[in-house]
């Protein structure tokens, strides 16, 4: 299992992004805030002549540029460092997405800061949520969802898209994959997720030795993962994912067939590609009838029994 967390980047134009976003954020108590960090910064007079025509930074921009304002000044560091790491600290616990969004209306400053940022590492399991937001919201909160949804679009594309063919989700075993929403006024956006349950932070490379369907059921566990390989026991979710081979060690007719039609329902453009091509094998200890090791055959490219 693998976490993959937004990359911490050193940026040399923090003064710029933090006076933008103070600029453009609709957030007075915590525009205060940032004007602290900002006049620190020997350019600030120069932003106001030539920064007024770019919109808000992106959320990952701004954390970043806080990070690397606190590296770069002692004040600034004694005047955030505690925030940031009490939003650390935010992204290790699991709050519902509602209470984030609920969050981002919060009485005092800092909360809303916080929501807005860990809504922004939450990425793809926010999205769905924001746009409720978008649609449902004042026109504020609108305007807010959106640059959120507009934030994780870039953020999860700069982190996932170059490796996302080679992840997959650590739960659903599916693979990360560009995902699409309709952002009003802004239109389609695209962000990366896993194509499954669309959470945009844990995964683990796609192995050398491949994912392996497995039907066991003298074998409780959920999945393997051993010999390079990702053995998940399909008896045990009931439910597809992505691998490239079938074993069938131990297993009813009605257990197979039920797997089987499953198969033939999928709707999953990668999936639906290798079917016709996917090796099949049955123990030589389960003893399937013709009839079900027919309708293996129609379903998988070969079928044979393995002693």
């Amino acid at each position: 299992m693998a976490t993959i967390l937004p990359t911490s980047r050193s940026i040399t134009n923090w003064g710029a992004i933090l006076w933008r976003e103070r600029r453009f954020c609709g957030d007075k108590d915590y525009a205060k805030h940032l004007r602290r960090t900002y006049l620190t910064d020997p350019a600030s007079w120069f932003y106001r002549l030539t920064l007024r025509h770019l919109g808000r930074p992106y959320a990952a921009e701004v954390e970043a540029a806080l990070r690397s304002a606190c590296d770069t000044h002692r004040g600034i560091r004694y005047y955030w460092q505690d925030r940031l790491n009490r939003l650390d600290r935010a992204k290790e616990r699991t709050l519902p997405i509602s209470k984030l969004t609920a969050n981002l209306q919060d009485d005092h400053w800092l909360e809303r800061f916080i929501a807005r940022h860990v809504l922004l590492y939450r990425g793809g399991e926010a999205v769905v949520h924001l746009r409720g937001l978008v649609l449902t919201g004042s026109p504020a909160e609108a305007a807010l969802a959106t640059w959120l949804i507009l934030s994780i679009g870039e953020e999860t594309r700069e982190r996932l898209a170059n490796d996302a063919e080679q992840l997959l989700c650590s739960d659903c075993f599916v693979h990360c994959h560009p995902l699409e929403i309709d952002a009003p006024e802004k239109g389609s956006v695209t962000y990366y997720g896993c194509r499954a349950c669309h959470q945009s932070i844990t995964f683990q490379p796609w192995p050398d030795g491949g994912v392996v369907a497995v039907l066991d059921r003298k074998i409780p566990p959920d999945v393997v993962q051993a010999n390079n390989q990702i053995r998940v026991n399909w008896i045990v979710r009931r439910r597809l994912f992505d691998f490239n081979q079938v074993e069938i060690i131990y297993a009813t007719d009605e257990e197979v067939e039920r797997f089987a039609v499953q198969v033939g329902n999928d709707t999953e453009e990668w999936r639906n590609e290798r079917y016709g091509k996917m090796i099949c094998r049955v123990s030589s200890d389960c003893h399937l009838s013709p009839g079900t090791m027919r309708i293996l055959a129609d379903t998988f490219g070969k079928v044979y029994k393995k002693s």
